[in-house]
């Protein structure tokens, strides 16, 4: 919402930015400071460079990364391989970020949608959604001895999941209690990450008897 309050201002200040008593100004919070401005105020981009080398911990790096915040990420590689599973990284875990440069020895991704307060409700309880759908599925195909795509459902998990760190990150949504909600956030990805391996054994074993029972309770 939005209120009307009198506040002074140097003097000089607002004569160099031609302000007129009455005039609006916009404020603005950003990491808990108060930002006064006579147009609206843009948060100082992040960027980040990352070396490539084995493709988990390049993974791991631009996803943490991107959970921080970080507008633009700068990967340098030697690998010829590293292009193809950045783009795969990219599809697979990042929401809103796209490649703007590739070169022979390194590429550029960067965030073209800015998360914010109102998406962090609607995706973080589509990460229950999907988990709970996985497990559905995941009894529907043993009992039908039937196959679904459960890679699919984690690839969305993990989006979610990620941009949720995002938004939490760059809005600064729990304060000093960050540590709280990553905790639960990497205890859901840990839950979803079991019941992929499930599913991958069950696509390579049928479950049946007594184990269809234990799987249905659990």
């Amino acid at each position: 919402g939005t209120s009307t309050f009198m506040v002074s201002l140097p003097n000089k200040w607002a004569k160099s930015h031609n302000l007129k008593k009455g005039q609006d100004i916009n404020i603005e919070e950003v990491d808990s400071n108060l930002y006064i401005s006579p147009t609206a105020y843009k948060q100082k981009k992040k960027h980040a460079t990352i070396k490539a080398s084995k493709e988990s911990s390049t993974r791991s790096a631009i996803t943490h990364a991107y959970r921080c915040g970080y507008d633009s990420i700068k990967i340098q590689y030697t690998d010829e391989n590293a292009p193809k599973y950045i783009i795969d990284i990219v599809n697979n875990y990042l929401i809103g970020f796209e490649i703007s440069k590739q070169e022979k020895d390194h590429c550029v991704i960067e965030s073209i949608t800015e998360p914010s307060d109102e998406q962090f409700d609607i995706l973080f309880r589509k990460i229950f959604y999907n988990i709970s759908l996985l497990i559905e599925k995941m009894i529907e195909s043993a009992r039908d001895k039937t196959s679904f795509d459960y890679e699919e459902i984690m690839y969305k998990i993990y989006r979610y999941d990620n941009f949720c760190r995002r938004i939490a990150s760059k809005k600064r949504l729990f304060g000093d209690d960050i540590v709280l909600f990553w905790t639960l956030s990497s205890l859901l990805m840990h839950a979803q990450r079991e019941l992929y391996h499930v599913n991958k054994i069950m696509h390579e074993k049928k479950i049946t008897g007594k184990s269809m029972e234990f799987l249905q309770h659990v």
